[in-house]
């Protein structure tokens, strides 16, 4: 009963959420506080794809789903990009019929990296994309490698890992899981020889602090990104070295 009841309050409040401009987040608050656990009870796709990192979620998910419906398939993600545990619930409750199967054959959920523990604490990926990791609105989220933390509870073992090969610290997910899938660049146009942002994260080895060395540097890695996730439903792959090695220091 709390399940019916949990979907129909939160496909209501999004109903008038639509109407007055509002309202990806709190139908899901409020069907969390009716069922606490209804993410568990709910029927999910075959395939569940869940983006995070400090930057190119959004951009990643939109270019994920447009090339999975290109190949004819039936994606359901939060376009709005609502992605803390209650945009999450609203999503798939909306998304969900009264008896609680959800539409669709691929779930594909943007999630805020701080919070992706909570949003994944009931279910868990088929695959998890992490797309970067770097100093990023530090008054929320500090350093790194406290993001890195944050994220590690979300990460179940059956999850296929979907990892930025061009990312020393992201390439650390990657310890001791089994399932794992590596995307990145070789050098190409947008590629610079010397860090361009104010800090530099990857100059030291995250494992053992060694000093790193790259062939080259760049940030635009979303679309590849974007057609590995996409491979896992037969599309296509692109798989490609990864531009830093680690010197004899580390």
């Amino acid at each position: 009963m709390r399940v019916f009841l949990a979907i129909v309050v939160c496909k209501l409040l999004r109903f008038i959420g639509k109407l007055v401009g509002k309202g990806s987040s709190l139908p899901g608050q409020y069907a969390l506080k009716i069922c606490p656990d209804i993410l568990s009870r709910v029927t999910l796709p075959p395939y569940i794809i869940a983006v995070t990192g400090s930057n190119g979620k959004t951009s990643t998910v939109e270019m994920i789903a447009a090339i999975l419906r290109k190949s004819g398939k039936n994606v359901v993600y939060n376009a709005e990009g609502s992605n803390q545990i209650e945009g999450v619930a609203t999503l798939i409750l909306c998304s969900s019929s009264l008896g609680g199967k959800m539409r669709g054959d691929v779930l594909l959920l943007e999630s805020d990296e701080r919070y992706a523990r909570l949003s994944f604490r009931w279910f868990h990926p088929t695959h998890f994309v992490i797309t970067n990791l770097y100093r990023d609105q530090l008054t929320r989220n500090g350093h790194p490698e406290w993001v890195y933390d944050a994220i590690v509870p979300a990460i179940h073992p059956d999850t296929t890992l979907v990892l930025n090969a061009d990312d020393p610290l992201v390439s650390c997910f990657a310890r001791g899981h089994e399932k794992v899938k590596w995307f990145g660049l070789e050098r190409c146009s947008v590629s610079t020889d010397r860090p361009r942002g104010a800090y530099d994260d990857g100059a030291r080895c995250p494992v053992c602090c060694g000093k790193m060395a790259y062939t080259c540097r760049h940030y635009h890695t979303s679309a590849t990104t974007a057609v590995l996730s996409a491979d896992m439903s037969g599309i296509r792959r692109i798989l490609r070295s990864r531009p830093w090695i680690w010197t004899p220091e580390g």
